[in-house]
């Protein structure tokens, strides 16, 4: 069994299990023509294995093929982003969001591989067995594949909802603000709103403050003030959200259930970053 697999094939080689549900679903999707960033999958038992120190050969063996998948993808995108697809995520009832780590905008390997070990990690905090225990979930035999992926230097981001999620609504809403989605996920910001009417084409928009913007540095991500004229303007085009609705639409033809959708524009392109079930326990979503 491969265990370093590219994120287009990773539903087929490795299943549900051992790549994650996050994962599962983006690499069914990029099947299906999606426009999903590209990346390979870490599956989940690399972990055990490369902590295990009666399989200290196999473990650099591993070190290696992970190693030369993040310079091909580095080669294309410039910069990486390592996201958690632990198997105790995204669960019909409890969607886990936030609970796990992401790293953006990795650029070397010294970086690469401290994030593997943080996102790994995450599994164990605090907060996530809080959660799993307020759920009533075990994560007993859990495992954490990782998704490494092209970063999106987006210029704007958000999140998007096939019904309103408080009202129930039928309606596409969507939140969406400048820069990378970590500042609509921490609440940092207060993003422009719209609300489309699936009877009636109707598009209705609220423009948010939009007080500020994640943005990529040298390595990581930085907060910066945005301006007078970015907070006094919506800051996607009607065309794009109209883009996002049909999207959100789509995907929930697909899942046959309402979901939330996490996406971001870069240069105009559209970029699927997530999709998941509405569920009635999530606090937050995250990118």
């Amino acid at each position: 069994m491969e265990w370093v697999v590219s994120l287009t094939e990773a539903a087929d080689q490795l299943g549900k299990e051992g790549c994650g549900s996050k994962a599962f679903e983006l690499s069914r999707l990029m099947q299906r023509g999606y426009c999903v960033p590209d990346g390979f999958v870490v599956a989940g038992k690399v972990h055990e294995s490369i902590t295990s120190a009666e399989a200290e050969s196999k473990a650099a063996d591993m070190q290696v093929a992970m190693l030369q998948a993040f310079n091909r993808l580095m080669e294309r995108y410039g910069a990486v982003s390592v996201r958690s697809s632990c198997t105790a995520e995204d669960l019909s009832h409890a969607s886990f969001a936030g609970q796990y780590e992401t790293v953006l905008n990795i650029r070397n390997q010294e970086a690469f591989f401290q994030a593997l070990r943080h996102c790994w990690n995450s599994i164990s905090y605090a907060r996530v067995n809080a959660y799993a225990k307020a759920n009533h979930i075990s994560l007993h035999g859990s495992q954490m594949p990782l998704i490494i992926q092209g970063m999106v230097n987006a210029d704007t981001s958000g999140v998007a909802f096939s019904i309103h999620p408080v009202t129930h609504e039928n309606s596409v809403i969507v939140n969406v603000s400048y820069g990378l989605g970590e500042a609509i996920v921490s609440g940092l910001v207060t993003p422009d709103t719209f609300l489309y009417e699936k009877t009636t084409g109707k598009l209705h928009a609220e423009i948010g403050s939009k007080e500020l913007k994640c943005v990529l540095q040298d390595q990581g991500v930085c907060e910066i003030d945005t301006t007078w004229l970015e907070q006094q303007r919506l800051c996607i085009t009607e065309e794009e959200v109209l883009k996002v609705c049909k999207l959100t639409e789509n995907l929930e033809k697909e899942y046959q259930t309402p979901v939330d959708v996490e996406f971001s524009f870069q240069e105009g392109q559209l970029y699927l970053l997530q999709v998941r079930p509405i569920t009635t326990t999530k606090e937050k979503t995250a990118v």
